[in-house]
């Protein structure tokens, strides 16, 4: 019973998008990037067959990075980066589609008894999506006694 009064609280309780945070990383992206806390944001548009095609064609070109990396590692680096912009860039078009509103997330519980969520931007998740999220408590109810909540 406790367990589930737990999980009900936690999905009742309503989280909002930190604004000053996100419009200070909209305002200053450049500086974001530059210091290496964002990937560049181009690097989510890129196409990979014709950014490998280009990665393929300087590396044929350079003898000295041949003797340092195989074109496997710079090819598995690029597809990382280029990926890792891909999640940046899309919790960034989420917290500015959620901004100004009341968020919701469902929780559910394994057979380990851990609780879980949902889709890529939650409580639960990496450092930018997380430092986007704010308790919102302008309607939060408290429910002291448990016969209270069951009603």
């Amino acid at each position: 019973m406790r367990l589930c009064t737990s999980i009900s609280s936690l999905q009742r309780q309503a989280f909002k998008i930190n604004s000053p945070l996100l419009n200070c990383i909209i305002e200053h992206i450049a500086l974001f990037e530059d210091g290496g806390f964002l990937m560049p944001e181009f690097l989510s548009k890129v196409i990979l067959p014709h950014a490998s095609g280009i990665l393929r064609t300087q590396y044929d070109k350079n003898k000295d990075i041949k003797t340092i990396f195989k074109f496997s590692e710079l090819y598995a680096i690029l597809m990382k980066n280029m990926q890792q912009a891909r999640y940046e860039y899309t919790i960034m078009d989420l917290a500015k589609a959620y901004n100004g509103y009341s968020i919701y997330f469902s929780a559910f519980l394994d057979f380990r008894g851990r609780i879980y969520c949902s889709g890529i931007f939650h409580f639960h998740e990496r450092d930018l999506a997380r430092s986007l999220l704010l308790l919102d408590c302008k309607d939060s109810k408290s429910y002291d006694d448990e016969a209270e909540f069951l009603k």
